[in-house]
């Protein structure tokens, strides 16, 4: 495994705060930036292990995940929306 397979940027949970992101801006129009992403992370998307309501350790956690995107499981979350 190389460094990159076990640290550094992680693609999956990129591509899973951007659509969380892209969501509240969608939902709040016309607010602020820094509003909507207030609201974002006191909400539930600010949790810390938020991305683990969705998918399991391992799927997130795997090699496949920093490269790419996984989806979470059978109940995709409001919030990802993959362009």
């Amino acid at each position: 495994m190389t460094d990159a397979e076990s640290s550094g940027c992680h693609n999956g949970i990129t591509l899973a705060s951007l659509a969380a992101a892209r969501a509240a801006l969608a939902s709040l129009p016309g607010q602020a930036l820094a509003t909507v992403l207030t609201k974002l992370w006191v909400g539930p998307c600010g949790r810390s292990d938020r991305l683990l309501m969705q998918w399991q350790r391992e799927t997130l956690c795997s090699v496949a995940a920093r490269r790419d995107w996984l989806a979470p499981g059978p109940t995709t979350p409001d919030w990802i929306v993959l362009v």
